[in-house]
């Protein structure tokens, strides 16, 4: 498992979050178990912590498969997963895709050994060769990936000649010799209950860093992988299979589902990068029985609904009656470029329109990094995470009353954002001092009880950051 992780995070650059919370532990919408993603594989637990081995890595295609993240079916049943396959043999993976992404890889693999020359030339002797071979196509990363295998297994000759000037990437290669394989991208239906294999959804070349399941219908929103860095292509795809509908291209990773589950409410940003101004817009998706519908009229209220201002990860989530919850910085415009006035705080946006109305916290009350909240299933409440820390706080969203859940630990830095298992309790992840184990915590009432007693630490590995480990 470790050598296939490596060349998951070197090949597919999947580990799209590592560095920040994200869903690596929810509860199923009617609470009775939740799904836990540790070392790239889905585990379950019931309601007092009972823990499930871990699902199948393989099924009756090629190679065997790591899952990167998840969102569960409306009813509970089943999940929608991203995971990525790997198989030793480009023959076992290449039928698997379009056939013109196959090609792509083929022709990319004849001209490796110039495009490596190329980029030693440019970029000098500093990168792992896919890394570097990455530059000179950016958003192909893996079809450049899966190239450089394919070139190493062809003529290994000619590669390692066009890196006679390069003996650092050259040496990369060598050290990844006994690891190398073929990777590609599937979104995936799993229903583990009824015995059956999952139903692929979609496969490709190109990465899926989020994806949301429709509460209404069976369809998935998924943000994929662009030529430029934080900026993604919003896609929905019907479980039935079929080409991915566009949403909107240059999109953040936030986005949410109406109440309907027939609209994407989604933020971009106006300025480049992950952040800065940004927009925040609504555009109906599904025709009234759930089809996707390739040119749907207008739903009233869509479009431009709000501008924001974002200093940190953007993030949004649609509330049970329609509202739209956001987080921004109360700058006035114009404003210097480093003067982003008070503090970020968090703001509903009415269902159909007008004016965000700002919840009504305390000063202090909120982190200045407010990319990670999750709202209560009521829509009353919503749980913060610090991603510096591991501090958690839940805050009332209509008396803007916040209560500290769990402090600060030295040293410790959440990976996990928060799960509300129903309106009134949610899972955090903690760090304790004393045994330096992860602790995953249920709050309710003000208090809070250990739920991962007992569990391998190999469970909660990366759910935390600390000073002696990495997630």
């Amino acid at each position: 498992m470790k050598t296939t992780f490596q060349i998951l995070l070197a090949g597919a650059c999947v580990c799209l979050a590592a560095c920040e919370p994200r869903e690596r532990a929810a509860w199923s919408p009617d609470g009775t178990r939740a799904a836990l993603l540790a070392e790239q594989r889905l585990y379950f637990t019931d309601r007092e912590g009972g823990l499930s081995g871990a699902l199948a890595d393989h099924d009756d295609g090629p190679g065997s498969f790591l899952v990167d993240a998840f969102d569960w079916l409306p009813d509970s049943s089943g999940l929608v997963v991203h995971r990525v396959r790997l198989a030793p043999k480009w023959e076992d993976l290449a039928p698997l895709l379009a056939p013109a992404e196959s090609a792509r890889v083929e022709a990319l693999a004849a001209r490796v050994p110039d495009l490596l020359r190329a980029a030693v030339a440019i970029h000098g002797d500093s990168d792992r060769a896919d890394q570097l071979l990455g530059k000179m196509a950016p958003g192909e990363s893996l079809a450049m990936s899966n190239a450089l295998r394919l070139a190493m297994a062809r003529d290994s000759g000619a590669v390692r000649a066009a890196l006679s000037d390069a003996p650092g990437v050259l040496a990369s290669i060598d050290g990844d010799r006994e690891s190398l394989g073929f990777l590609l991208h599937e979104i995936a239906l799993l229903r583990p209950d009824q015995g059956k294999p999952s139903e692929v959804i979609w496969r490709g070349l190109r990465g899926v860093p989020s994806l949301r399941v429709s509460p209404k219908h069976d369809v998935v929103a998924a943000a994929f992988e662009s030529e430029e860095e934080n900026q993604y292509d919003l896609q929905v795809l019907s479980f039935e299979g079929g080409a991915p509908l566009l949403v909107a291209s240059k999109t953040s990773r936030a986005y949410d589902w109406t109440p309907d589950g027939g609209s994407l409410v989604y933020l971009s940003s106006i300025t480049e990068g992950n952040g800065g101004l940004v927009e925040i817009e609504r555009r109906r998706m599904l025709d009234e029985s759930g089809k996707v519908g390739e040119a749907l009229p207008a739903a009233e209220g869509d479009g431009e609904l709000a501008y924001a201002i974002v200093a940190f990860a953007p993030r949004l989530a649609v509330l049970p009656d329609g509202a739209v919850l956001f987080a921004s910085h109360p700058a006035p415009l114009p404003a210097a470029a480093d003067d982003l006035g008070e503090n970020p705080r968090l703001y509903r946006l009415p269902a159909d329109g007008g004016t965000p109305v700002a919840v009504p916290t305390e000063e202090g009350a909120l982190p200045m990094d407010l990319g990670y909240f999750v709202p209560s299933p009521d829509g009353s409440r919503v749980a913060v995470v610090e991603s510096g820390t591991d501090a958690v706080a839940v805050i009332d969203l209509e008396s803007g009353k916040s209560e500290l859940v769990s402090g600060p630990h030295p040293g410790w830095k959440s990976r996990v954002l928060p799960s509300w298992r129903n309106a009134e309790e949610f899972t955090y992840a903690t760090g304790d001092e004393e045994t330096g184990r992860v602790r995953w915590m249920l709050w309710k009432d003000g208090e809070s009880r250990d739920l991962a007693k007992g569990w391998p630490e190999k469970i909660t590995q990366g759910w935390m950051e600390s000073r002696k480990t990495k997630p």
